[in-house]
């Protein structure tokens, strides 16, 4: 076998791609064009320093002699970035860029190699490539033809950070394409400039800190990859897991890669070299699926603090020995008792404990009884003071610890502990609940104890209303605090997912999310309640979960769809989806809700409500952020670090439109701002708002990233319905018109056509600085746009 696919760090890959807890993100090196014919980097070397030799030979032999010694004085050049910039001064500009045309010049016609298209057929967010051959986008285009691809060169990266997260692929030249020599990044110069540049900062920190990103054709002495990676490792980001995919198997590779904390995917070369393994490699990560969901769980043991209060000095007594006890002294026993069982572990300690639960069934059942009345409200430690909540699932106390803190008590219904099901969840739920607490993540309420007799998790006290409160009280009602809101709850359920466990939420509603410090001063933040706690398959026939909310569970988690799984971060992404539709419309959302044909109406509906909008096409595209989050098909439902990075995207644009420089979004609140084009329709893969007429006028406006402009595109065509006389004249007149007015707007025109019975008319403007004068741009466009308006019977 060429490529072992248990190997743990394949295995981890396997898991992140099937669980979708991470975009993936490929760099590409030079050893994966290398099968097509093309040099790496040590073999470009080596032609430029034979093309130098040979002409030094051209001159005198005395210039010949001083010229070669210089050659030969870059041949023991240890860092070849410098070799390179050594090289161009000896050659001079123009032998240089020829040499380097001349070796990559088969990239535009060669056999495109198998992995390029592997790394496609993963839809990954994105390859980063270490090449200037574009082997990368052709295979994109075979892949995908007609489909849209986002592509950006070395040192023109300043408009990629805020796109990383968008739904549109992209391929990242950070070296060049071979076509621009002024776009190489060769030399250190050239790489000292990009790496001083604040958008590669960004660029890299963006990358590490949110994908999970896949090394292929790269060496641990391969230079093109490793003055980045030495960038990253100063710039201290946290990241997700990362790898490398490669057949070396000596030491000097594991210290680059430990060093840079990637894990290691290997594999062996075959009778076809490296296209083999690769091909298994690649074939398994697109058959991944999430492992079966687990059905057991270690029963929850009494932590130190609660265990001291318990004892056993009564010795191992049978269960009539216990009738006569009150409340505190059967938990006690009982929670000793059970320590005791479950302390050697295994599989044999949890069936003890099941056998312990039947004998032992009446003095639990009064054991659970809990009350925060004076006298019966002592809980293992902890004094029950008020009940502040209660619902299927269970009550919540205020409570006091036995040091006197303030903390929540949760204390589950009884009949938890007689469905397996339920009881699975809980202890899965708290497993989940201990893990993120090892990791210390900000924005969650952690568990101080847990326990199962009587079940309860014990939880510091949050001073602040859930979001079901906060949006029936009106502190939600305006799109400052709800772009605060949703941001944050991103961000918290995004590291959670991150954590090399890869913690998923799956009941993600309003009472689960509470803004901490609200109550106090404006430095609240949103904090998340009981990660994995009490959703579980076939929830919907159980009274554990609220009737409200049935309609925030995906619609796997209730039946099951094939080709979906409940142990996905796309179960999380609809969670958010059905949260966010909540807290503008403030209605709960019922089972299914996504089918129904008026759900888009509804969502705008909802959404149309709030206060304080200052981006005008915010409402509109938070829309589509929650239809697409919502989406009924689980393949079909944006990712995490789409929808965070969408919310944080809108969020800054409404807080100061004036910064604003996504050409994307400049171009839609341009559009939302033409009367001439309302009611438009937005089509996401080519980034195009378009509105038609019936007089047979159509208008587009398109975004240009990659060229930061914004495409305006008229054109009319004869319907047959108007009255000929005086037609032509009137439409090539008020071309005119049109066309001069646009000019005065600012727009440049690059064609205009204007023909008995049709116009074309298509012109550009720099998209970023339009962001600081959207309003007068609009209003100097419908101007010039009334001069197209004109009905059937034009006068």
């Amino acid at each position: 076998m060429t490529f072992n696919e248990a190997q743990d760090s394949h295995v981890a890959l396997k898991e992140i791609v099937a669980e979708r807890t991470a975009p993936i993100l490929v760099w590409t090196g030079a050893g994966l064009s290398a099968s097509a014919g093309l040099p790496v980097w040590s073999q470009l070397r080596q032609r430029l320093m034979e093309a130098a030799y040979s002409n030094a030979a051209t001159f005198d032999p005395r210039e010949a002699s001083a010229r070669s010694q210089r050659i030969e004085s870059i041949s023991s050049e240890k860092d070849p970035w410098v070799a390179f910039q050594r090289l161009k001064v000896v050659m001079g500009q123009a032998s240089y860029e020829s040499v380097i045309r001349r070796a990559l010049g088969s990239a535009v016609s060669c056999q495109i190699p198998n992995t390029y298209r592997y790394i496609w057929r993963l839809n990954v967010a994105g390859v980063l490539n270490l090449n200037i051959d574009r082997l990368a986008t052709r295979a994109f285009s075979e892949e995908h033809p007609g489909d849209a691809l986002l592509e950006f060169e070395g040192l023109k990266l300043a408009r990629l950070p805020g796109l990383l997260h968008g739904r549109q692929p992209f391929v990242a030249n950070l070296h060049g394409i071979s076509e621009d020599a002024a776009s190489w990044v060769f030399t250190n110069d050239e790489l000292g400039k990009l790496q001083k540049d604040d958008a590669y900062l960004a660029l890299m920190q963006s990358c590490f800190g949110t994908f999970t990103n896949v090394f292929i054709g790269v060496g641990a002495d391969d230079v093109a990859i490793s003055r980045h990676l030495q960038k990253l490792k100063s710039l201290n980001v946290s990241h997700p897991p990362h790898f490398w995919v490669t057949n070396r198997t000596d030491s000097a590779t594991d210290d680059w890669a430990q060093s840079l904390g990637i894990q290691i995917v290997r594999y062996t070369k075959d009778e076809t070299g490296h296209e083999g393994p690769m091909s298994q490699f690649f074939n398994s990560l697109l058959a991944a699926v999430p492992a079966p969901e687990a059905t057991q769980f270690p029963p929850v043991s009494l932590g130190q603090q609660s265990a001291s209060t318990a004892s056993t000095d009564s010795g191992d007594l049978q269960p009539e020995s216990l009738i006569n006890w009150g409340a505190p002294e059967l938990r006690s026993y009982l929670n000793a008792r059970a320590s005791e069982i479950l302390a050697p572990g295994g599989a044999s300690a949890w069936s003890a404990y099941e056998s312990f639960s039947r004998d032992f069934d009446e003095p639990i059942y009064r054991a659970w009884y809990t009350s925060d009345r004076q006298g019966h409200n002592d809980l293992l430690g902890y004094t029950l003071h008020e009940q502040i909540a209660r619902g299927a699932f269970g009550r919540v106390y205020r409570a006091t610890d036995p040091d006197g803190n303030t903390v929540a008590v949760k204390v589950l219904l009884e009949e938890i502990r007689r469905d397996m099901g339920l009881l699975q969840s809980f202890r899965r739920g708290v497993q989940s609940m201990r893990i993120i607490g090892e990791h210390r993540l900000q924005g969650m309420v952690l568990y101080k104890e847990a326990s199962e007799i009587p079940a309860f998790v014990v939880m510091d006290w949050v001073d602040g209303p859930n979001l079901l409160q906060a949006k029936q009280s009106g502190y939600i009602d305006d799109w400052p605090t709800l772009l605060r809101v949703a941001q944050e709850l991103v961000a918290v359920i995004s590291s959670a997912h991150a954590l090399p466990d890869r913690i998923l939420h799956r009941d993600l509603r309003p009472a689960n999310v509470m803004l901490s410090g609200y109550y106090t001063d404006d430095t609240w933040h949103v904090v998340v309640l009981d990660f994995d706690l009490s959703w579980h398959r076939g929830a919907s026939e159980k009274s554990v979960v609220y009737s409200t909310a049935m309609g925030y569970l995906a619609p796997e988690q209730v039946t099951h769809q094939a080709g979906a799984s409940t142990r996905s971060a796309a179960v999380d992404a609809f969670g958010i989806g059905t949260t966010l539709n909540f807290l503008c419309s403030g209605v709960d959302p019922v089972l299914n809700e996504q089918q129904r044909a008026d759900y888009p109406q509804r969502v705008a509906a909802g959404v149309s409500s709030l206060t304080g909008v200052t981006w005008k096409s915010l409402p509109a595209r938070f829309t589509r952020l929650v239809l697409a989050a919502t989406a009924e098909h689980q393949s079909d439902r944006w990712d995490l670090s789409q929808i965070a990075g969408e919310i944080g995207r809108l969020r800054a644009a409404n807080d100061d439109p004036r910064t604003v420089a996504s050409a994307e979004l400049i171009t839609e609140e341009l559009a939302t701002g033409l009367r001439a084009f309302g009611g438009y329709s937005w089509e996401a893969d080519t980034l195009t708002a378009k509105k038609s007429s019936p007089t047979g006028l159509s208008l587009a406006l398109q975004a240009d990233e990659v060229g930061d402009l914004i495409k305006l595109s008229v054109e009319w065509n004869r319907t047959g319905v108007e009255q000929r006389t005086g037609l032509t004249k009137f439409v090539r007149r008020n071309a005119q018109t049109l066309s001069a007015r646009l000019s005065s707007a600012g727009w440049r025109i690059v064609h205009e056509n204007v023909g008995a019975s049709d116009l074309s008319l298509r012109c550009t403007i720099n998209a970023s600085p339009v962001a600081r004068r959207i309003a007068q741009l609009a209003t100097a466009t419908e101007n010039a746009l009334d001069a197209m308006q004109f009905g059937p019977t034009p006068m």
